[in-house]
């Protein structure tokens, strides 16, 4: 909603994470191509299997970039690969981003957001409600409790999301 996208529409998802998958899903699931730049493979593949497309290194210009990992040399990517007047919308937190190009921004004309689900907890729940396909589709481990130092080291390993079930 935030990013004023309509089907038919593409854009650039920079990480595909838990979040960077959730928001690919949703995406995909409204008619609008999400390219995914995404250095782990499994991740990548996991995100083309959910509907988005490889943004391969000559792949730029979009109209709407979304960065979801948090990191500096991701934000800067978004910066390049965004188009002219582009909005650039940021989900991953990153404490400090200090090697920007301002001057490419400025150029650009990019709008830099920032969005958090803790601010729109309605929109995420009428996500999940809406007729998208299951997100638990990028649910990939889960753990009992007791398991919860396993579930932790197998994360880094495993393409999607994981969780720790404490009932």
């Amino acid at each position: 909603r935030r990013s004023g996208m309509t089907p038919g529409q593409r854009c650039l998802v920079i990480g595909s994470g838990s979040q960077g998958m959730l928001l690919c899903v949703a995406l995909a699931a409204r008619g609008i191509t999400p390219y995914v730049v995404e250095p782990d493979e499994a991740r990548r593949q996991l995100a083309i299997s959910i509907g988005a497309k490889a943004a391969g290194p000559g792949d730029a210009g979009f109209q709407t970039v979304f960065e979801t990992s948090g990191r500096e040399a991701a934000l800067a990517e978004a910066i390049v690969r965004a188009a002219h007047g582009a909005t650039v919308t940021l989900i991953g937190l990153a404490e400090h981003a200090t090697r920007i190009d301002t001057g490419l921004v400025v150029r650009r004309q990019l709008i830099v957001r920032g969005s958090l689900i803790y601010d729109h907890p309605e929109d995420f729940a009428a996500t999940l409600a809406s007729p998208i396909p299951s997100p638990g589709r990028i649910l990939r481990a889960c753990y009992p409790l007791e398991e919860a130092g396993q579930a932790f080291r197998a994360a880094r390993e495993i393409a999607g999301k994981s969780w720790i079930r404490v009932n």
